[in-house]
């Protein structure tokens, strides 16, 4: 019983922390931004800063949602995603998500 409780707690501890270390909501979605601002030049500068900042605004809380339900996911996908320099990247990372599932 107590090793169960020690290791409860040990995982209490370091899921936050994996979490943690995991680049922000708003850095992954400004690096998302880039990453379309690059690629789709014309039609992105074609948008309005409002526009863009709802956008943005989505993205993080879409991100902050999905960090407080499942921060280890959102790790490894946050980590994938910064990685990523093309929207193809971007893409793959999502692709081995549902592949692993």
């Amino acid at each position: 019983m107590m090793k169960k409780l020690c290791t409860l707690l040990a995982v209490a501890v370091l899921v936050p922390t994996l979490a943690a270390c995991a680049p922000s909501p708003e850095k992954v979605c400004d690096h998302v931004l880039d990453l379309t601002k690059k690629e789709l030049g014309d039609k992105v500068d074609a948008m309005s800063d409002e526009q863009m900042e709802k956008i943005r605004a989505d993205c993080v809380k879409d991100a902050e949602d999905d960090r407080k339900k499942n921060p280890k996911t959102y790790g490894k996908r946050a980590k994938c995603v910064m990685a990523a320099s093309s929207l193809d990247g971007l893409r793959d990372c999502y692709k081995a998500e549902k592949e692993a599932k």
